[in-house]
């Protein structure tokens, strides 16, 4: 089957099934996004105004002697020749060090929090891929960026496979931004199946 049946299919299953909700084409999605998450246009939108992410966990003192100490040991293997991005199975602290990578967000620690969220998706937490791709894209590293927004969007998370696409619409590689799109909107990402439809009506008014 030709690459272009196969966009074609997950087009039509996709809209197929986020229209079953009363005719429309956003799925409900309980607590809404936690962060500013990119549309095709703008590409970047502005931080201002974004809905505050819920309060993390505060960890003990002796929670984060612990996890500093699990951090720089994996960012010693992480920086080895050859270290692949995600190492097989999730260790236990996995989310904790992902749980403190986000205090420190909240905090405005943000070069500190990139290292636990790098080292969170190490041990495949993959939200942790996610926002470390997330920072990554902030700061114009468009290309180490797509690499963790892949794992992240293999796995299931839909932010991830939309900030995919909107890269690969920029870069006007139409099919395969569409096929993003029609991913993260069966994971019922309400902004991927916006910038679905919107994408597939562009592309038939221009043929």
């Amino acid at each position: 089957m030709s690459r272009l049946a196969i966009g074609t299919m997950s087009l039509i299953l996709c809209l197929a099934a986020c229209e079953k909700r009363k005719g429309t084409l956003l799925p409900s999605r309980e607590g809404g996004a936690k962060e500013v998450e990119l549309r095709a246009r703008p590409p970047v939108p502005e931080m201002e105004g974004a809905p505050k992410e819920a309060e993390a966990e505060k960890s003990s003192p002796e929670d984060v002697a612990s996890l500093e100490k699990v951090k720089q040991e994996a960012l010693e293997r992480i920086r080895a020749p050859g270290e692949e991005i995600v190492t097989k199975g999730t260790k236990p602290n996995a989310r904790a060090l992902f749980e403190r990578g986000r205090e420190l967000a909240l905090s405005g620690q943000t070069s500190e929090a990139q290292e636990y969220y790098l080292v969170a998706c190490q041990f495949g937490y993959v939200a942790g891929c996610h926002k470390f791709g997330w920072y990554e894209q902030k700061t114009g590293n468009l290309s180490n960026a797509r690499q963790f927004y892949k794992v992240a969007c293999e796995a299931g998370v839909g932010k991830s496979c939309n900030n995919l696409g909107v890269q690969l619409e920029a870069e006007q590689k139409w099919e395969d931004a569409q096929n993003f799109y029609a991913k993260a909107c069966l994971e019922h990402h309400s902004v991927s199946c916006e910038n679905l439809k919107r994408l597939r009506n562009e592309r038939l008014r221009l043929r």
